[in-house]
């Protein structure tokens, strides 16, 4: 027995992401879901994509009641720069495209390195998404979490050099990387936090990399040394292979919740 498709999208929001490789997963997700959804007699999944004007303009006339993946993509983007890209050609083939029943990891692969996976309009997934739904909600808290674990991550990494005293008090893994599930480290010049979005009950171990930054070169300044840039180490975790294990590893999470996952 299936869960009815709204549940299930429901479900599969939860570990949703809009990032790299993994939002490329996700906005597959959702087509894979618009296809299903599409024979159904209350249709709910980007009802109104077949008579968007602008989708039907900027990449081509819908046929058969039905957006195709280009035009679908194009339609839930929030991003102008994305939509172009979405809509040349010569960025995104349409033999590429073709491939979304056949080669779906390729189809993902394509779309990743045209830097699609920027942020998308939930409410033109959705039928009637809004500020109180509980799955824009759930989604919210989501994109919370993941910007708190990755300012966590970022932060150690500051740690690690700058204060690496208290870094070696920590927890390792038998790789040498800092355990997940430690205690909040409340010493030294990177102390930790909880942070607890907007109307939350609990949340995630966090730092304030201003405060970071303020507490090194407060140190540096002291040492004669030239002050911490904190764009390196951002720059560095979104590029390393840290920050790229996290979007496979994601984004074999969300491929698994598009083969099935969501079932019972």
């Amino acid at each position: 027995m299936k869960f009815p498709l709204f549940f299930l999208l429901a479900l599969c929001i939860s570990k949703a992401a809009a990032f790299g490789l993994y939002g490329c997963y996700e906005r597959l997700m959702y087509w894979q879901a618009y296809q299903m959804d599409s024979g159904s007699k209350k249709q709910r999944i980007a009802k109104a994509c077949s008579r968007d004007a602008e989708t039907a303009k900027v990449v081509g006339p819908v046929s058969g009641g039905r957006c195709n993946l280009r035009q679908f993509l194009y339609y839930i983007s929030a991003s102008e720069e994305e939509k172009a890209t979405i809509a040349d050609k010569s960025k995104m083939k349409d033999a590429d495209l073709a491939k979304e029943n056949t080669a779906l990891d390729e189809v993902a692969s394509k779309l990743y390195g045209a830097n699609v996976g920027r942020n998308y309009q939930p409410g033109r997934i959705y039928e009637n998404l809004g500020p109180t739904s509980g799955t824009h909600e759930a989604r919210s808290r989501v994109q919370y979490g993941r910007q708190a674990n990755a300012v966590r991550d970022i932060g150690t990494e500051i740690r690690k050099k700058y204060d690496n005293e208290v870094w070696e008090k920590q927890p390792k893994t038998k790789k040498g990387e800092v355990e997940k599930d430690v205690p909040l480290v409340k010493e030294g010049l990177v102390k930790e936090r909880m942070g607890i979005p907007n109307g939350g009950v609990d949340g995630w171990i966090t730092c304030d990399l201003q405060d970071a930054k303020t507490a090194v070169n407060a140190e540096e300044t002291k040492a004669g040394r030239e002050p911490m840039k904190l764009k390196d180490f951002i720059d560095d975790w979104s590029t390393n292979e840290g920050g790229h294990r996290l979007n496979i590893n994601a984004a074999k999470d969300a491929k698994l919740k598009i083969s099935g996952g969501c079932s019972a």
